[in-house]
């Protein structure tokens, strides 16, 4: 991977891994609708790095639009909503292409279902429940992942519809921190030995300041030692 773009992704790149961005960085995304939730959510994609997204929206920016969407501007007041909205998030990431479709979502779902085929994931947002029945029907019979979003003022739902998903390198959260307090190597003895003795002793106590400093494991070994419980079973620390 090229330096520049493992600098902009730096942070995505230690969660997922090159490989992980490498899947990103061939998604193709289709919205429906560009209403404000579907719009945030292709601008974190964008932000990620996605290969390309297309907007399917036949709705003219009005000044509601103005209010509840950080996508469109004044000047777009009376243009295509898509048209608008694309253009603005072109410019968070030159890299990823942007298309839009100035065309209904029912027309476009129930007379070109084939328009779907070509994407990795559809966003449909604030889709009808009946129109998003054929989508779903579409989407699986051409194996495209298919995500519904929907939002009333502080609620929302997202629904996930794919054929099979498969995890293949999951990382779990690690629940169990084992850092060895009461059975402490020599060495990690003589590392929180040499702390007490240069923080004074009982100084340590009642200067917050110089505890702030104090690594957490060091100051749980010298705990331990201090009450006698080095060694002692897992059952005696919640005695």
């Amino acid at each position: 991977m090229e330096e520049a773009k493992r600098r902009r992704y730096d942070r995505q790149l230690r969660i997922w891994g090159e490989h992980g961005q490498a899947r990103l960085e061939s998604c193709k995304v289709c919205l429906l609708h560009c209403g404000p939730t579907g719009v945030e959510t292709i601008k974190n994609l964008v932000l990620g790095g996605i290969h390309s997204f297309t907007l399917v929206d036949d709705a003219l920016v009005t000044p509601r639009d103005l209010g509840n969407n950080f996508f469109v501007h004044e000047s777009d007041l009376g243009k295509g909503r898509a048209a608008a909205v694309a253009a603005h998030l072109h410019e968070l990431n030159t890299s990823v292409a942007g298309a839009f479709v100035d065309e209904s979502v029912d027309v476009v779902v129930d007379q070109n279902p084939d328009f779907f085929k070509d994407f990795t994931v559809v966003v449909a947002s604030r889709v009808e429940m009946k129109t998003l029945a054929k989508l779903d029907e579409a989407c699986r019979a051409r194996d495209v992942a298919l995500v519904a979003l929907d939002t009333l003022g502080l609620v929302g739902t997202v629904r996930l519809s794919k054929t099979e998903h498969r995890v293949l390198e999951a990382k779990p959260e690690e629940t169990d921190f084992d850092l060895r307090v009461n059975a402490p190597w020599p060495a990690l003895i003589d590392f929180a030995k040499r702390f007490a003795a240069a923080a004074g002793g009982d100084a340590l106590r009642n200067d917050a300041h110089a505890r702030a400093h104090i690594p957490w494991a060091v100051t749980l070994v010298n705990v331990v030692e201090e009450l006698g419980m080095r060694g002692a079973p897992a059952a005696a620390w919640t005695a």
